[in-house]
């Protein structure tokens, strides 16, 4: 599945060029696990590839595309995971949550403006405790921070592998 625009609006087109969900859609996120995540402005949703609503969000909440079988979403104040049935069955006690990669799932406490990220694992198990003002997206075993001294990476149990520099 492919997203194309057409003016303003999203939809997909199958491999072979086909229209497969038409393009009425403000945003649509490339398909992920068979999965399609999209904004018709008032909710979000995620569609099979027919088109079909899966799973209906509540309006006003945010949600990140299906990565190792849960999606990142946000409704209400709650954040956490949900499944493909659109069940919350992890709750994170943090005020955002991300996707998960290697395993591991970045979380935040603390807010926008002084937060700090760490990481949990897939039963909610903080394995990396708040502690960076940069969110960890692991890749090959690291990840990648910024820091105010610089960019540094760490492993997967939040121990600076490269110190941060400039």
């Amino acid at each position: 599945m492919a997203r194309f625009a057409r003016g303003n609006k999203s939809g997909y087109l199958d491999k072979t060029g086909k229209v497969t969900v038409e393009a009425v859609y403000f945003t649509a996120q490339d398909f992920s696990e068979g999965l399609g995540l999209v904004f018709d402005g008032k909710q979000r949703r995620f569609l099979d590839k027919t088109g079909k609503t899966l799973i209906e969000l509540p309006a006003g909440s945010t949600a990140q595309s299906f990565q190792e079988g849960f999606a990142a979403v946000k409704i209400a104040n709650e954040a956490g995971f949900i499944d493909k049935t659109g069940k919350m069955i992890l709750k994170a006690p943090f005020d955002l949550a991300s996707s998960f990669s290697e395993s591991l799932a970045p979380v935040r406490v603390g807010g926008k403006e002084n937060g700090k990220w760490g990481c949990i694992d897939k039963t909610g198990k903080v394995i990396i405790p708040p502690q960076f003002p940069d969110k960890p997206d692991f890749k090959g075993g690291l990840a990648k921070i910024k820091t105010a001294e610089g960019v540094g990476y760490i492993d997967r149990t939040g121990n600076w592998v490269w110190k941060p520099s400039k």
